[in-house]
This record gives structure tokens, C-alpha cells and sequence, in this order.
């Protein structure tokens, strides 16, 4: 308990401003007040809801309950003074002092004696400063930090780092503080149990402990969210509910609502149909601010703690602890069982914390409920404010409007689609009204052309299948770049050894299998396409990678000219054993990636600049093991998507029963794909981005799989070097191979310019 007192200031602080931080702050229109809103009623519901039942059913209290604290004359206690406490508290004048007093109204009784002999007690106030940490001030604070920063963009980058960083550094401490909770958390609750008179008896209470938490979460969950999603929306609840079946199971499996994140997504925008632009925002961000689950909770165990030591919770001061359980669930979501904010709270009020642990005996089952409901309510919250904004979004959809205006004073008007807003399809039609002979309609005025804000018209410019497959790639045959232990061969070997071959209408790329390895190294295929492109979407659909061998170094890849200095995406790359891919963008100086959150991956490297940190580049790596090796090869591969644009690069990928639809139909949308694996923003990439051609390889050791073969332990019993193993090992690398149905590079079809319509090409 000490320990985690100890964390209580870095905790709050690390975990408010990087939760603020992340919130897009362009993208905080109408939706985001609207959200807020939201999520303000939900939880204050939830707290009211909690404290009704805590007070009401009062399952504190019982024959035996102790007085740890004396009866005090609490007359003269105002409530203007402590809600005034609260607000000077909120906002310190001091904020070094906030880290370790707060300010406490202070009553002192004296006797006054008058002339007349008569004794009267006449009570002095005073505000003093009290040990310990002012919380409500370091919350607000933080909250203020937090909010400047997400609108300060790439100047704030320095000092997020840094927050991020340190929030990791507390959470990975907390783990470990976690790690041995179960021995100190025993040790008290053994303690408390020696001490008590009657053990059965506090078990009963703690029945009743879970039954009213749990009976507050029904009600909120059955009657408040549902109740309050009507008001907004005027539809039924229970749609959402069956919508979100696969989510909510998945969430009470694992207690983490950003585990099931990328479900929720899912959930809603292919089961319930709510627009992409309304899930992508508030799903990531309920995960931070939604916590109306963890509020309930804590102001019914605060207040239950109070009566199993006899303090008496005024109504009034039930609102107190309301108030300071909203601001402390802001930002705290991802700690262990809620512990550190119930302390937060107790430390607060000044209520003891010796009976925590008690609670904590329950808290399995709680947890996996509250979490559970507060992703429920980011659906209802998701879909009413989608129900609300609904006109706005639709009328940003895209719609062409053109409008011919002719000699004779007739005029016609074409409308397209959001599909159609390209401009060949309205030169298709300027054309069309040339050819029917309109030729008198020489003056042509865009009324309106509104660009979707969702959908980009990709047209494939470019399709490698197997027909053409290799007359559409070079070769390469000179020595590996990568100082790899590889022989790569041309096409007329390739083709002679088996190493490169259609397969079951695919192309089948292997490395020798058969014989011992000399010279160069294993013989090997490297192709490097004959096009060269500038932005795009690169969809690969793929049935067999390279399995995941000790000595093999995969990579589906591009590079421009000059090397860093035009930049190099890695698609799939991965070596050794290695079970799930990595992906990594490869610069010059000037070149780092400024988000967190919009992808599933996690961030390994932030700064781009191969040149300034040892090649690594900046990375985001999946945890997923379908994405690499053998995991992607035992589910029959599947398709990865890369789109390249002047703001971004993002790469998903569809296991082979989860492909997209319009990806099979040759139409892709990127908008319909939900979270990609990575995306990497925040640095200007048509500065360190140019002219790329697509590279497909498999080389062994060199610079990467080489250098740490000493350290992979599974790799390094089976040979001394990694040229070695590979050298001598030939049948080990059957597998390795890549099966490839079809590479498609899709780009945007362009904009309309006025000189496009007015003189369109015959």
C-alpha cells in the first residue's frame, strides 16, 4: 500500500496528460462536444446511481461495525466551506506545494467568559494547509496540460515523448508493485481478519458489498444507458446489444476494453452500420474518458469503506465524493482493478485505507462487468451522437452537380454519385453531350463539386498476376546490399533450378532447398519492378510467405533513389523465428512519426532517421501471429494493404476469410477497413518520399538476421553463426518460399480543374 502511495503523483500526472494528448484536437467538432456531453450525463448517472444504492442499502453497516475514528461535533461544519475547500483545491496557487499539502477548512472551539460571568463557545475558522497530496489539483492541472498540448501538434512532440515514456516507465512499475500485491494484499487482509470480532460477519458484509455493486451496474446498464440512448436517439437499445455481442463477450473475457477495441470497431461499422467517421473517434476515445463503470464502482466502495468504520457520509458529502470521483476515473482507466483511484479518493476525503484490500477480494468479478458495460456504453454513445449528426455527414458526402448552359437558353443538369466525383467521369459526360450534337453548349459551370471526405477514387493503374508477372519486375543479380549470405539468380536460372515458377495459377518465388551453399551464399531470387511510383495503394494479395526459419530475412518492400534520402516503407519484413511482422519507414533527417493511436500495432521507434539511429528507422510492430510466417501460412495467407499519401502511410492486413469485399471487387475503399495494423503520420512525406520501386526478397544473415544471431538463443544452439546454419542446412528452408496471387497499385483518380471540363480530350 505504501508503495502505491508512493506512484499516486507520477500516476496522475503521466496518465491524465498522455490520455489528453492523444485526442485528435482538429477533428474536435460538433462530434467531439457532443461526445463530451455524452459521457459527462452517462457517468454522472452512474455516480448518482451507485451512491443512491451505497447510501440506501448502507451494506457497511452492520452489529459489529468499528469506530476507527472518534465522534466529532461536526455542527459547525459548513457545507460553503467545503465546497469552497474543493474549489481551492481544484485550483492551487502553488503547484509544487499541491504535490504535498492541500487546504482544509479548520474549526477551533474557544470558551469566552463576560463580564457577567456567563461562559459561551464561539467557534473560529480558519483555511490551513494540511499534509498531503492535493489530488484535485494535480488532476486539473494535468487536465489543463494535457488539453494545450493535443492543440500544440509537432512543437508538443518533445514533451509527449517524454510523457509517454514516463507514463510506461510508472505503468511498468505498477506491474511489477502488482506483481507482489497478492502477498502484502493477504498479509492486510489476514491482519484485518485477526482483529475482527466476528469474521463471518464481515463476509456477509462483503456479500453484500458485491450485490450492491453489482445491482448498480444492472441498473445502469438496464434502465440509466438505455434510457438516456432513446432521449438522443429515438431508437432501440436492444439493437445496439446484439450489434455488440462478439465485443462484449470478448471484453468480459479479457477485462480490457482496448483489447476489444478493434472488435468494437468492427461491431459497429459492418454489424450496426454506423459511419466510419463517428466509430474512429469516440470508439478510441471512450476507451480513455468513458468510465462509467469504474466511477459506480468507486464511489460505492469509497462510501462503503466509510460505514465499515463508522463515518458517517452525509448526502452532501456523498456529492463530495462524486464530484472527486469524476475527476480521479479521468485518465486512471488502464490501472490495475481501480486500486490507485479508490486510494486516490480515500486519500482525498481522509478516510483510512486499511479495509481496501478487503474489496479487492471480489474485484475479479466486478472488474470484468464494470469494464464490460463501459464498452456497451461507448456503443450507445457511438451510434446516438452518429443518430444526431447524421444530416451533416450525409450532406458532406460527395455529389457532382453540372449544370449545361446553351444558346437557346435550355439548360441540364447531371448529378453523380459519390462514387462517380472523379474528374474522367465528368469529362465522360461533357463528352456524352458533345457527341449527342449539344455543341451550342459551349459555356459549362460547375455549380458543385463537393470532394467525399471518406471515400478516395482509386483506379488501378498497374496489376501484376501471373501472366505477366515477371516481365513486369528486373532481376537483380548483383551482390545483396544487405552484405547477405545469398547468391540471388536471373530469371533464366531462377527458372531452371525451380526457384521461380507458376504454381496453381500463383507465382511460386523459393530459395535452393537441396544443396549445400557456397560462394555468395544460398541461391535466392531479389526482383525490383520496372514502374516507379509516388503515393498509391499497394494491395498484395499473398498465399505463402517465408516461414519463420533461423537465418532467413523475408521483406515485401519499396525504395526511391538515393538512398535514405527518397525513403523506404517495409511492408513485411521479419527474421529469424520471429512470429508476428514488422513494419518500418526508413529515412533521411527530418522524418518522425507523431501518433499513437488510429492503428492496433504499437510503436517500437519514433524517429525515421536510419542515418542518426543505427538503421532501426521508425517501427510499429502487431502482436498478431496470423500476420508473419508460419501463423500467416497456417490460415492460407491472406492480403495486405498499403496506402501511401501526402499525410500518411498505413498498412492493414485481411486474413484470407476476412478480405474485403470491395478489394475483390477491384474497388477498394480504405474508409470501409476500420483500424489498419500501422499508420505512420506526423512527418512530410513528400519531402522523404519519392519515385519507389516495389522490391520482393529473401536473403539470409546480413546486416539485421546476422548481427543478432548471438542473441536469439533458439537460433544460436543450432549453429555457432548464422552463415554456418545456413551454409549446411539446406532442407530447413523448404518452406521458404512466397506464393503470390496478384499485386495490384491503385492511385487517386485526380481532381477537376475548370480547363478539364471546358476543353475535354476527344
Amino acid at each position: 500500500m505504501r508503495l502505491l502511495k508512493l506512484l499516486i503523483l507520477p500516476l496522475i500526472v503521466s496518465s491524465i496528460i498522455s490520455a489528453l494528448v492523444q485526442v485528435d484536437s482538429e477533428n474536435f467538432g460538433r462530434i467531439g462536444i457532443l461526445t463530451i456531453v455524452y459521457y459527462g450525463c452517462t457517468t454522472t448517472l452512474a455516480i448518482i446511481t451507485g451512491v443512491l444504492c451505497v447510501m440506501l442499502i448502507r451494506p457497511g453497516i452492520s452489529s459489529f461495525t468499528r469506530s476507527t475514528i472518534p465522534p466529532s461535533d461536526n455542527d459547525s461544519i459548513s457545507p460553503l466551506d467545503t465546497i469552497l475547500d474543493v474549489i481551492r483545491n481544484m485550483f492551487p496557487d502553488n503547484l509544487i506545494q499541491a504535490t504535498f499539502e492541500k487546504a482544509k477548512t479548520t474549526y477551533t472551539k474557544t470558551n469566552v467568559t463576560s463580564p457577567l460571568n456567563v461562559t459561551t463557545v464561539t467557534t473560529n475558522k480558519d483555511v490551513e494547509y494540511i499534509r498531503g497530496i492535493n489530488v484535485l489539483g494535480i488532476i486539473v492541472i494535468s487536465m489543463a496540460v494535457g488539453i494545450v498540448l493535443s492543440k500544440m501538434s509537432k512543437k508538443a512532440k518533445p514533451v509527449v515523448d517524454i510523457i509517454f515514456v514516463v507514463e510506461d516507465l510508472i505503468m511498468n512499475i505498477v506491474g511489477m508493485v502488482m506483481w507482489f500485491s497478492p502477498i502484502g494484499i493477504t498479509s492486510m487482509i489476514t491482519s484485518n481478519v485477526m482483529e475482527m470480532e466476528n469474521p463471518s460477519e464481515t463476509a456477509g458484509l462483503m456479500g453484500k458489498y458485491l450485490m450492491t455493486v453489482l445491482l448498480a451496474l444492472f441498473i445502469h446498464a438496464a434502465i440509466t444507458m438505455p434510457g438516456l440512448y432513446v432521449l438522443w436517439s429515438r431508437k432501440n437499445p436492444i439493437r445496439v446489444i446484439k450489434s455488440m455481442v462478439q465485443s462484449l463477450v470478448m471484453t468480459f473475457g479479457t477485462s480490457s476494453s482496448g483489447a476489444a477495441l478493434p472488435l468494437s470497431l468492427k461491431c459497429m461499422e459492418e454489424n450496426h452500420r454506423v459511419d466510419k467517421r463517428v466509430t474512429r473517434f469516440i470508439l478510441p476515445l471512450g476507451c480513455n474518458i468513458n468510465m462509467d463503470g469504474n466511477a459506480l464502482y468507486e464511489a460505492i466502495a469509497v462510501i462503503f469503506i466509510a460505514q465499515m468504520n463508522n463515518i458517517h457520509v452525509s448526502w452532501f458529502q456523498a456529492v463530495i465524493i462524486s464530484l472527486i470521483t469524476t475527476l480521479s476515473s479521468l485518465g486512471l482507466n488502464s490501472l490495475p482493478a481501480g486500486l490507485v483511484s479508490i486510494l486516490v479518493i480515500l486519500d482525498t476525503v481522509g478516510f483510512p485505507t486499511k479495509d481496501l484490500p478487503l474489496i479487492m477480494t471480489v474485484d475479479w468479478l466486478i472488474d470484468r462487468t464494470r469494464t464490460t458495460i463501459n464498452v456497451l456504453g461507448d456503443a450507445y454513445v457511438t451510434d446516438a451522437v452518429a443518430t444526431v449528426v447524421k444530416n451533416k455527414l450525409d450532406n458532406a458526402k460527395s455529389v457532382a452537380k453540372i449544370e449545361f448552359k446553351c444558346d437557346d437558353g435550355k439548360s441540364e443538369d447531371t448529378s453523380l454519385p459519390s462514387t462517380m466525383t472523379s474528374s474522367q467521369n465528368i469529362l465522360q459526360i461533357t463528352k456524352e453531350h458533345k457527341l449527342r450534337g449539344d455543341m451550342n453548349c459551349f459555356t459549362l459551370t460547375v455549380l458543385t463539386i463537393l470532394v467525399s471526405t471518406t471515400y478516395a477514387a482509386y483506379q488501378l493503374v498497374d496489376s501484376y498476376l501471373p501472366s505477366n508477372f515477371a516481365s513486369k519486375f528486373d532481376f537483380i543479380t548483383y551482390d545483396d546490399p544487405s552484405h547477405g549470405y545469398v547468391n540471388y539468380v536471373n530469371q533464366s536460372t531462377a527458372e531452371n533450378l525451380g526457384l521461380f515458377k507458376q504454381q496453381d495459377g500463383k507465382i511460386y518465388m523459393g530459395v535452393d532447398h537441396t544443396n549445400v551453399a557456397s560462394g555468395r551464399g544460398r541461391n535466392s531470387i531479389r526482383i525490383s519492378s520496372k514502374n516507379v511510383y509516388t503515393h498509391g495503394l499497394f494491395i498484395l494479395n499473398l498465399n505463402h510467405m517465408p516461414d519463420n526459419q533461423c537465418g532467413t530475412w523475408p521483406a515485401f518492400w519499396s525504395f526511391g533513389p538515393s538512398w535514405p534520402n527518397n525513403g523506404e516503407i517495409d511492408i513485411i519484413e521479419g527474421v529469424h523465428e520471429q512470429t508476428s511482422n514488422g513494419m518500418t519507414l526508413h529515412t533521411n533527417a527530418g522524418c518522425s512519426i507523431t501518433n499513437t493511436h488510429d492503428f492496433t500495432g504499437h510503436i517500437v521507434s519514433s524517429d525515421c532517421n536510419t542515418n542518426g539511429n543505427g538503421s532501426n528507422g521508425c517501427s510499429i510492430k502487431t502482436d498478431n501471429t496470423q500476420t508473419y510466417g508460419s501463423g500467416f501460412n497456417a490460415i492460407g495467407g491472406g492480403v495486405y494493404a498499403t496506402e501511401w499519401t501526402s499525410t500518411a502511410i498505413r498498412i492493414w492486413f485481411f486474413p484470407r476469410s476476412a478480405i474485403p469485399a470491395d478489394i475483390t471487387n477491384g474497388t477498394p475503399n480504405t474508409s470501409n477497413w476500420g483500424l489498419p495494423l500501422a499508420k505512420f503520420s506526423g512527418c512530410s512525406f513528400d519531402t522523404h518520399f519519392r519515385n519507389h520501386t516495389i522490391i520482393i526478397n529473401t536473403t539470409f544473415c546480413g546486416d539485421w538476421a546476422g548481427s543478432v544471431w548471438q542473441y536469439d538463443g533458439a537460433c544460436v544452439d543450432k549453429a555457432p553463426t548464422c552463415v554456418d546454419y545456413v551454409k549446411n542446412n539446406p532442407t530447413v528452408f523448404k518452406d521458404v518460399y512466397w506464393l503470390i496471387s496478384s499485386l495490384k497499385v491503385y492511385q487517386n483518380s485526380g481532381s477537376v480543374t475548370i480547363d478539364d471540363i471546358s476543353n475535354p480530350s476527344n
